[in-house]
């Protein structure tokens, strides 16, 4: 998945997701950021189950709360969509997205930071280039 300000693309698929916050889903509970992240990735529920092995069933039974999700099927999870174990987790979801489903600066700073040395330098002049095509388009 890549993110474009409030667009991403889901790699392989050429769909484009706009973000908006929480698409109405409930975010307070494990299961509903489950929820969400899955919609997010553009996938279902059979698509999630059979990527992990498992039933369509557990996964409904995840998103509503109705069984405890371990630490090993959450990691699973995220592997699957894509996405960091921590952003399951409410203090982490929050920090993630912001009221315009933009990533904050601390989220920015992170995924620079474990880039490696010399990609830093190219995300750097991206951004630059980026920033003088959003100056020339206003």
């Amino acid at each position: 998945m890549r993110f474009f300000g409030s667009a991403s693309v889901l790699e392989g698929t050429g769909k484009v997701r706009k973000m908006k916050k929480n698409h109405g889903i409930d975010t307070t509970t494990v299961g509903g950021r489950i929820k969400y992240w899955r919609w997010y990735a553009g996938i279902n529920q059979e698509e999630l189950a059979e990527k992990m092995f498992t039933s369509k069933q557990m996964i409904s039974a995840y998103e509503t709360n109705k069984v405890d999700v371990k630490a090993s099927v959450l990691i699973e999870i995220a592997v699957v969509l894509g996405i960091e174990v921590g952003w399951l987790f409410a203090d982490q979801f929050d920090k993630k997205v912001n009221e315009n489903g933009n990533y904050d600066t601390e989220e920015l700073l992170t995924i620079y930071d474990l880039l490696p040395k010399e990609m830093q330098k190219v995300a750097i002049e991206q951004m630059k280039s980026l920033l003088s095509y959003c100056e020339k388009m206003k």
